[in-house]
């Protein structure tokens, strides 16, 4: 597993170790499980349920007749 390295003030790097071992985890676990939070990809939960038959009432327009064109080539 590749390993990452980045600076943070004092204050944050404190508050890090804090929340981590509230939480029981090792401080680098606990950050991976920030980081993984934020850049998972994909549709949030409930997006569908939310969104699904929000514009009831679009309507789908007549069909146009068929249009005969021909041949593309000779």
């Amino acid at each position: 597993m590749p390993q990452l390295n980045f600076y943070v003030p004092q204050s944050t790097a404190d508050e890090l170790k804090r929340r981590a071992k509230a939480r029981k985890l090792p401080v680098s676990r606990y950050i991976a499980e920030i980081v993984s939070k934020d850049v998972k990809t994909g549709w949030p939960p409930g997006y569908f349920e939310g969104t699904f038959g929000c514009i009831s009432d679009l309507e789908r327009p007549e069909q146009l007749p068929y249009e005969d064109r021909g041949p593309i080539f000779d």
